[in-house]
């Protein structure tokens, strides 16, 4: 098949916008010869047949300035991949991301914990009630370590990155009757949710995006609180057992 355009124009249609490529070639060649393999990406690489000079310009496939790219206005020299996000910015955001990255790691593994040694009254609701709660904050620790990969960090999720990050003291009871485990859990939440809320406090004003994301976090988050410390309240609605030391059943 032979082409018989001098100029030729290739649209990619992508999620983000029209990605318009040009270059130009002699009438009479192959097409095959002059588009080559195109892969489009983050980061788009482009196969081109092999570069000519005409009115002083390299003709080999690039950004055409007058497409979708020359039109953007918050374009960024920064690391990070979201646009109009400065890297001073961008660290701010990860840093916080990540102490909560942190802390749901540490809390779907103290969860989980509870499900296994929790004995005593009511056992099988409260072991049956906690893994909905595990596979939540799994996801919500999935979000949070994505969010920082957009940003252009680097999440860190290993065991020995969490003991080494976290601020807070071990889950100190293993098998022990349902009382004492809900109301451990009681501050668990209770420290969770108060970071969280700070975390959301200090990105309000640097990225509404995680904003968002951390208060539908903390909403689910104060849920389940509410479904823990419903298993320690009296008929009139107080914490009875959140010292629950001496509470054996």
């Amino acid at each position: 098949m032979l082409v018989d355009l001098v100029e030729i124009d290739i649209v990619l249609r992508t999620v983000g916008g029209v990605l318009l490529f040009r270059s130009w070639h002699r009438a009479g060649a192959r097409l095959r010869e002059f588009v080559g393999p195109l892969v489009v990406g983050v980061g788009v690489e482009v196969g081109h047949a092999p570069g000519r000079t005409r009115a002083g310009r390299h003709e080999t496939f690039g950004w055409h300035v007058g497409g979708y790219l020359g039109a953007m206005s918050n374009v960024t020299n920064s690391k990070t991949t979201v646009p109009s996000m400065n890297e001073s910015t961008s660290v701010k955001v990860i840093a916080a991301l990540q102490d909560r990255l942190v802390s749901l790691i540490d809390l779907q593994l103290t969860l989980k914990h509870v499900h296994w040694n929790v004995v005593g009254m009511n056992f099988i609701a409260i072991h049956e009630m906690l893994d909905p709660q595990v596979d939540a904050i799994r996801a919500q620790t999935d979000a949070v370590a994505e969010r920082i990969a957009t940003l252009g960090g680097e999440p860190r999720g290993t065991p020995g990155a969490v003991v080494e990050m976290r601020t807070w003291n071990d889950y100190d009871l293993n098998q022990a009757p349902s009382v004492q485990h809900l109301a451990k859990l009681d501050d668990v939440y209770c420290g969770v949710i108060a970071d969280h809320r700070g975390a959301i406090a200090e990105v309000g004003e640097l990225d509404p995006i995680t904003e968002e994301l951390l208060i539908g976090h903390t909403g689910d988050l104060e849920l389940f609180q509410w479904f823990i410390r419903a298993h320690l309240k009296d008929a009139a609605g107080d914490v009875i057992h959140r010292n629950s030391d001496d509470h054996q059943s």
